[in-house]
């Protein structure tokens, strides 16, 4: 395979865009007064506020982590009273996570965070053409395979 400069060019901007993200997702959101969350943790209330009650280790498979992780996070969280850890009727040996008034105003601090700060590139990706799209979605399937690649 020949690397051509603009291929060069294309891989610097991604890496650019790669480590600013990385900045980003360090940056903690304030959901209240003196209350702010890490993304992954507001992601975690947010989820469990769109998908309903969920077991510890259904949360670690949604976001990639390990049960141990997970189960350390959701305390953390449970401990701010973001969510709540309660018994499954129907499996007792596991416990449900379920988002709480807290939590539920968090999510929502968190979506009007994202409407606010994702409006102009929702509106770049509404105006593509099917096709440009379709490129757009297999560039992100890829970028997921090749991330995948590192973390193995």
């Amino acid at each position: 395979m020949k690397i051509t400069p603009e291929m060069q060019r294309l891989f610097s901007s991604l890496g650019f865009v790669l480590e600013k993200y990385v900045r980003v997702s360090k940056s903690p959101l304030t959901v209240a007064p003196d209350e702010t969350l890490f993304p992954a943790e507001i992601h975690a209330v947010s989820w469990v506020a769109k998908n309903g009650p969920v077991g510890v280790t259904e949360l670690g498979d949604a976001f990639g982590t390990t049960k141990g992780a997970s189960s350390q996070m959701v305390g953390k969280l449970a401990e701010r009273g973001f969510v709540q850890k309660e018994p499954d009727p129907e499996k007792r040996s596991r416990m449900l996570v379920t988002v709480t008034e807290k939590g539920r105003m968090a999510h929502e601090r968190h979506m009007e965070f994202h409407m606010d700060h994702d409006r102009d590139f929702l509106q770049y990706l509404a105006a593509l053409d099917t096709e440009r799209f379709g490129v757009i979605e297999g560039f992100c399937r890829q970028m997921h395979v090749w991330m995948d690649s590192y973390l193995e």
